[in-house]
């Protein structure tokens, strides 16, 4: 302490310090930075100690852990748990359902390695695989072949089986023991499988536990399905004489999607001598254009709440000419009352449908496309047969609509008919008809000079003005501003 007393009255004289003195300084204060840094990690450490998360007991921390996104993503999912701290790394391992999601990708080598941990660590708890075999990209046969394998290894805890296939066939399922599985998802992009590709292989048992089964671009040709199990099947028919085969059997499903049927063997559309079937259970009907004009006149589905008609796979003329005039057919020999209509069919199709079974629908959802950048005028007669009080489609219990647009910068046709359309069904005093509550839309490829022109636009004024009458309305583009309604208030208020 004396020498540096000294030092110091040295240094405010003016004089210099020699050099080995100025050394054994600088080693000082060295050693004492690094006590003070050693320090302050124990001071750091002890605070982490005390952190507020370090008293949840363990059940509130492994529900925070379920939280957490369930897929095996090395970055994001819940393999950083254990890049935390040891105690969560000792934790996470301990609690077999948080490991009960298994992502396979056979272009990507390390993903089997990850996925091998991951059916460790769930124990025999039930578990959900979803596999994806691509020729498209880096992916061998070696990876391919050990992904099946290992699928089929742990096939008997199976709940949960999706397997997408691109550029390629489904491998056999043949070895598999399910004992467990509730969902079964196969999914081929591209063709529909050939049932003779599969004419050697065994046949595969589905057991009773099967409740939801979706087949895409598959057949079930070499299957044992129990289908009288099933609640929700989602499938492509070769023949609308297949589909009469399947359906006959399907007393309980209450949600069915037909997204292709093959050819069209007429004699099924004119009831080939089969007896009719009445599926009581079906609430939710999702069919295209061609599954619908192939689908058989001897179904009936009488409780149908809500109708779903997406974009074809494949059209022809005959499939176009008989698609509206079958489910008219359905509609109305199954006197089914539709509360939700969701329309990606033409304007036409869907004032046909509205004709037949609009005295029950209260949501409407349709969805609009351009050609070329134009909308299809039968869009503006559609609104214009909406508008009351010289509606020719009442629709007397019609509360909500959603339009989702893929239009581009035409939006001119919203400003007017649409409009008239909304206001008139909004300020509605009508006897025996509701009023609208709500107005949903929905718009994508929008540019910011056009999500500011649309927030100023007609229709957006007027859904502003309603909302103070008690109208719900939002208008979302998916990017920057979400909702060009609050893009719209915020500009008003500016204007004020």
């Amino acid at each position: 302490m004396t020498q540096a007393s000294n030092s110091l009255a040295m240094l405010r004289a003016g004089e210099t310090l020699d050099g080995a003195l100025m050394f054994s300084f600088k080693r000082r204060l060295t050693e004492l930075e690094a006590t003070m840094n050693a320090l302050l990690r124990e001071i750091g450490l002890q605070r982490a100690l005390l952190a507020p998360i370090r008293r949840l007991p363990r059940e509130i921390l492994l529900g925070v852990f379920e939280l957490m996104d369930d897929t095996v993503d090395t970055e994001t999912g819940r393999a950083v748990l254990g890049q935390v701290c040891r105690f969560w790394r000792t934790l996470s391992r301990s609690c077999p359902s948080l490991w009960t999601k298994v992502d396979i990708m056979t272009f990507l080598p390390e993903s089997a390695n990850f996925a091998e941990q991951t059916l460790l660590l769930s124990g025999d708890l039930d578990i959900h695989i979803k596999v994806y075999l691509s020729r498209l990209r880096d992916e061998t046969k070696a990876t391919r072949n050990r992904a099946w394998k290992m699928v089929g290894t742990h096939s008997r805890r199976a709940a949960v089986l999706e397997v997408n296939v691109v550029n390629g066939k489904i491998p056999s399922l043949e070895r598999f023991q399910f004992r467990r599985i509730s969902t079964l998802r196969l999914v081929v992009a591209g063709s529909i499988h050939n049932p003779e590709d599969v004419q050697g292989r065994a046949m595969v048992i589905l057991p009773g536990s099967l409740r939801n089964l979706s087949l895409c671009g598959t057949y079930p040709t070499r299957m044992t399905v129990d289908w009288s199990t099933l609640t929700t099947l989602d499938i492509n028919f070769p023949t609308s004489f297949s589909c009469y085969q399947i359906l006959s059997q399907c007393k309980n499903i209450s949600s069915l999607q037909i997204n292709h049927i093959g050819s069209l063997d007429g004699g099924v559309l004119h009831d080939n001598g089969n007896m009719p079937t009445v599926l009581h259970n079906i609430q939710h009907l999702t069919i295209s254009a061609c599954a619908c004009a192939a689908f058989p006149i001897s179904i009936d589905l009488p409780r149908i709440v809500k109708l779903t008609l997406v974009e074809p796979f494949c059209t022809d003329g005959r499939d176009v000419q008989h698609a509206s005039a079958n489910l008219q057919s359905i509609l109305c020999r199954s006197k089914a009352s539709v509360r939700i209509l969701e329309c990606h069919w033409s304007p036409d199709d869907a004032y046909v449908i509205l004709q037949h079974c609009g005295l029950s629908i209260d949501t409407l959802d349709l969805h609009i496309y351009a050609l070329d950048g134009v909308v299809e005028p039968a869009f503006e007669r559609l609104f214009q047969s909406l508008t009351l009080p010289s509606t020719t489609i009442l629709l007397p219990s019609l509360t909500t609509i959603t339009l989702s647009l893929e239009l581009g910068h035409q939006y001119e046709f919203m400003g007017t008919s649409f409009s008239a359309a909304v206001e008139s069904r909004r300020t509605v005093e009508q006897e025996g008809v509701r009023r609208l509550e709500r107005v949903e839309l929905a718009c994508a490829r929008t540019s910011r000079s056009l999500q500011v022109e649309l927030a100023m636009s007609p229709l957006s004024l007027l859904l502003l003005r309603l909302e103070q009458g008690g109208l719900q309305a939002s208008w979302d583009v998916g990017s920057g501003y979400a909702d060009i309604l609050d893009l719209g208030r915020r500009r008003l208020q500016m204007l004020q």
